[in-house]
């Protein structure tokens, strides 16, 4: 029986490639699962414990960055989330986008809402890709290697187009 299960499961992820597992969670352009941006760095910390093991912040005023586990991590200004990084595939978007998804497979799901750009600094070969809400006050960015997703950033319009940390 476990030998069929085992099968089942392998189709099932074959034949869904937007899969989502109970592991997964939640990248919105304002929001990482229950973390919100405009939240506190405390109010994160907080929030983020109910995911599992996260380091504590140790972050000074100004901008400044916090990294509470391997893959993720909140651009702050003056302790308040403005921007969310992840280089982890765990995070899915609503529309099942995720790291190390394809460059086509993004322009299937957004076509032409996509504002497709060459890399600050890489070769042809980089692409930065952004998504802006209706009223362009959010957004999403997505950092593109080799013709697959490297890195998203989500958060505030001004926020996401920053190329160099808080600069």
């Amino acid at each position: 029986m476990m030998k069929h299960s085992g099968r089942l499961l392998a189709m099932v992820m074959l034949l869904a490639p937007g899969f989502v597992l109970a592991s997964d969670v939640w990248l919105t352009m304002n929001s990482y699962g229950p973390v919100k941006i405009g939240m506190t760095v405390d109010e994160a910390y907080t929030s983020l414990r109910s995911l599992g093991q996260v380091q504590e912040p140790d972050v000074s005023e100004g901008c400044d960055y916090y990294y509470p586990m391997a893959g993720l991590s909140f651009m702050l200004d003056n302790n308040r989330i403005v921007r969310i990084e992840t280089s982890s595939n765990e995070a899915v978007t609503p529309s099942g986008i995720r790291v190390g998804d394809s460059l086509s497979k993004l322009n299937k799901t957004f076509g032409n809402r996509l504002d497709d750009q060459p890399h600050h600094y890489e070769g042809p070969e980089a692409r930065t890709i952004k998504l802006f809400s209706k009223d362009r006050s959010i957004a999403m960015r997505f950092e593109v290697f080799k013709g697959h997703i490297v890195e998203i950033y989500s958060g505030y319009e001004h926020s996401i187009h920053y190329v160099e940390g808080c600069a």
